[in-house]
């Protein structure tokens, strides 16, 4: 007996994940846009987008804290080993050479 084929959903579509290089152009690429709008954008457009830049802010703050949250709970899965401890005179101290 085989196992059988495996299957995927049909709305799955394969994609290439892009190079580090490439997400780094990228990068650069929407930073010098955003510095160029900001140093070149009037006060009323600056005012008026104020709203959406912090609701913006906050969602990538969103971001940080899922993420952070993702790797305490990694280390909470896969502790890294405490460090080997020698007894002193008066306390448990770690283990240094």
């Amino acid at each position: 007996m085989s196992a059988p084929d495996r299957v995927t959903p049909a709305t799955s579509v394969p994609f290439d994940t892009p190079s580090a290089d490439d997400v780094t152009a990228y990068r650069r690429h929407v930073d010098a846009a955003v510095v160029k709008f900001f140093h070149e954008a009037k006060e009323d457009k600056l005012a008026a987008l104020a709203p959406l830049v912090e609701v913006g802010l906050n969602h990538e703050q969103q971001h940080q804290e899922l993420m952070l949250t993702d790797i305490l709970h990694a280390f909470a899965q896969n502790p890294i080993p405490r460090p080997m401890i020698r007894r002193g005179v008066s306390r448990i101290t770690p283990f240094r050479r």
